[in-house]
C-alpha cells in the first residue's frame, strides 16, 4: 500500500464557531485546510483541486451542489448543520452493473433510464 497523502479540504461558507471547531479537528492531523468565501468557491477548487469540501448545509444549492460534483468529480462535499448536530456526505461515484445477455428490452430500459434494480425486469 502507499503512503498516506494528506486529504486536501476547502472550508466555505461556515459560520464562525463551526468554522473553529473544524479547523480545531482538522489542523492536527496535518491536512491542509483552505478557507475561502463562496465567491471564490470555483477558482479554489479549481486551483487547490482538494479532496474535500465542507460547507454549511444552506450555504450551497441543490443546483450548486449538481454542478460542483459534475465538473470536480473526485471531490466529496460534507454539508454540515449550523450546530454540527447532523451531516451529510456528497460525492459521485462510478458504477458498474452487470446487465447479463442484452435484450431489446434490457437494451431499452438502460437506454431511457430506469434505475439498476429495475433494468433487468
Amino acid at each position: 500500500m502507499g503512503a498516506f497523502q494528506p486529504a486536501r479540504v476547502v472550508l466555505v461558507g461556515l459560520r464562525a464557531l463551526t468554522l473553529d471547531i473544524l479547523r480545531t479537528y482538522i489542523e492536527p492531523s496535518g491536512i491542509e485546510v483552505v478557507t475561502t468565501s463562496r465567491s471564490h468557491l470555483v477558482e479554489i477548487v479549481s486551483a487547490s483541486r482538494p479532496d474535500f469540501i465542507i460547507t454549511d448545509r444552506d450555504a450551497i444549492t441543490p443546483h450548486e451542489m449538481d454542478d460542483l460534483l459534475e465538473s470536480h468529480a473526485k471531490v466529496r462535499v460534507l454539508t454540515v448543520s449550523g450546530d454540527c448536530t447532523e451531516s451529510v456526505l456528497h460525492q459521485l461515484r462510478p458504477t458498474r452493473t452487470p446487465l447479463g445477455g442484452l435484450t431489446r428490452n434490457l437494451l431499452l430500459n438502460v437506454l431511457t433510464g430506469h434505475r439498476a434494480e429495475e433494468i433487468n425486469e
